[in-house]
């Protein structure tokens, strides 16, 4: 059994598809939904708002791009935060253990709210 390190985080975030896949659509479609919806809002009040928080879902979902800034963001944080990091996800799955870590990030739910502390950090 390993213990929960920078790099082992590192590791999970750069090469596990189902983070980026999760990562990807919670990021982008927030910003295009959200974007939407307040253009929407503009134009056509509340109902404008909620088409337009649609209209902003359906482009974010045809326009993810990569999310490699959050890596290099989390690759060149100091040694202070890298150590603040490692602390949040312990706590956040509630273990020092890599294979609880592993676990945690198969739920969709949990690699949001992995995805959460990351970007507190960014």
């Amino acid at each position: 059994m390993e213990y929960i390190t920078y790099q082992s985080i590192m590791r999970i975030a750069e090469t596990d598809p189902n983070l980026r896949k999760t990562f990807q659509g919670v990021v982008h479609q927030m910003a295009c939904s959200g974007g939407g919806a307040a253009i929407g809002g503009l134009v056509g009040g509340p109902f404008g708002a909620v088409i337009g928080a649609l209209a902003g879902t359906a482009v974010g979902y045809f326009t993810v791009k990569d999310y490699n800034s959050l890596i290099v963001v989390l690759q060149n944080m100091s040694d202070a935060d890298r150590g603040r990091l490692v602390v949040e996800v312990q706590r956040l799955i509630g273990s020092s253990m890599q294979d609880v870590l592993l676990a945690f990030v198969k739920s969709e739910a949990n690699r949001k709210q992995l995805i959460d502390v990351f970007q507190k950090f960014c």
